[in-house]
């Protein structure tokens, strides 16, 4: 059982968006799922005359 709180301790700290509740309400498959896909690759971030330019 001591295991089973440290992955969820290791979870809510270290994967961004999942809060103790996320965890507690996710069914077991899904959440290693959710643990072992890849990350979503972040857009990268332009500046504000690139935006600007952008826009019109």
């Amino acid at each position: 059982m001591k295991n089973v709180y440290s992955l969820i301790r290791n979870i809510v700290t270290n994967v961004d968006g999942f809060n103790i509740n996320d965890v507690l309400q996710t069914d077991w498959d899904m959440l290693i799922e959710i643990l072992c896909s890849q990350p979503e690759k972040k857009e990268k971030a332009i500046s504000l005359e690139e935006f600007m330019n952008s826009v019109g």
